[in-house]
């Protein structure tokens, strides 16, 4: 293997790792963004049964 193969098999090494390196920090900052958004979903979906539950007791009491 001449040098200059050497320092092209070495460069694209780097290359591929710094590229993994990326789509990783970039897949973890997306999982942050799903995590939180999931988060934020569970708490208005929890409101909403409240609500729900709050409406039906209320016309409940309004049939009697």
């Amino acid at each position: 293997m001449t040098r200059a193969h050497a320092a092209e098999l070495e460069q694209l090494r780097t290359d591929g790792a710094r590229e993994r390196d990326e789509l990783r920090a970039a897949m973890e900052s997306r999982a942050q963004v799903l995590e939180e958004s999931r988060g934020e979903l569970r708490a208005r979906a929890e409101r909403a049964e409240r609500d729900l539950d709050a409406a039906r007791a209320e016309l409940a009491r309004m049939r009697q």
